[in-house]
């Protein structure tokens, strides 16, 4: 099951962080314990170590800009899977209403990445399993 790589809170004040460079590319494998970006908060650059291993997902944090404390920067999975948390946002949100509006629900209604009721796809609408089967 994929793992999302959020930004590490490195201090107590510490607001948002800076991916100042990426050491991995989108499909390389990463070990657990290996650097994997540089971090730059108010008060130093930091080596960011992957806290699982598999294969470098989505790169989500763009270099240079700045992410909050807690949000995904990165997606770390198993080869050949992809996550729902490996998607931005705003892809999660459109394919959500786009299966909605299929389905004739309300997107409120439709579930994004819960892999124990979910197709292989990972969407399903709410308490319709058998739509997300088929």
């Amino acid at each position: 099951m994929a793992t999302t790589i959020v930004m590490p809170k490195m201090g107590y004040d510490m607001r948002e962080g800076t991916v100042v460079r990426w050491y991995k590319r989108e499909g390389e494998a990463v070990a657990r314990g290996e650097v994997i970006a540089d971090i730059e908060t108010d008060k130093a650059t930091v080596e960011f170590e992957a806290y699982t291993a598999g294969v470098l997902q989505r790169l989500v944090a763009v270099e240079g800009k700045p992410v909050p404390v807690g949000e995904a920067i990165a997606v770390i999975g198993e080869p050949g899977e992809i996550a729902a948390a490996a998607m931005p946002t705003a892809a999660v949100e459109t394919a959500a209403g786009a299966v909605a509006d299929a389905a004739g629900v309300a997107a409120a209604d439709v579930v994004v990445g819960d892999r124990e009721t979910a197709a292989d796809d990972g969407v399903v609408v709410d308490g319709d399993t058998a739509a997300a089967d088929g």
